[in-house]
């Protein structure tokens, strides 16, 4: 019986001793790389490894030109010079509405119904 292994912790001596026995065939891992695999003992065993060479280049390559469009564009700091803006009309904002009398907001909304109180209907 062929059993597929797929693991992203090291695969040590004991582990193939103790907790996988003679019937593995295949050791499969999700990285660039077989450095956390023991392929002399996998070798030594008739066990295959395989890995995934390519995982990554497309994503880092994304990443590079991702990058190299937020540089050229100067994304980051018209970021920071938008989020000072937000700030600065905030406070503003807070410093205005400071100076309303603390009930305004609930005087304007009862003069609001009062307004429409006879439009009401029972």
């Amino acid at each position: 019986m062929n059993y597929l292994l797929f693991l992203g912790k090291p695969v040590r001596v004991i582990f193939l001793d103790f907790f996988v026995g003679p019937e593995l065939k295949v050791v499969a891992t999700m990285s660039s790389g077989t450095d956390n695999i023991n392929t002399f003992e996998c070798q030594r065993r008739g066990i295959d490894v395989c890995k995934t060479p390519d995982i990554a280049a497309d994503a880092a390559a994304d990443i590079a030109v991702a990058l190299i469009l937020m540089t050229s564009r100067k994304i980051v700091q018209g970021r920071s010079k938008f989020l000072l803006r937000k700030r600065l009309l905030m406070l503003i904002c807070l410093f205005v509405t400071s100076f309303l009398p603390k009930n305004a907001e609930k005087e304007r909304s009862r003069r609001y119904w009062r307004k429409r109180s006879h439009l009401k209907t029972n």
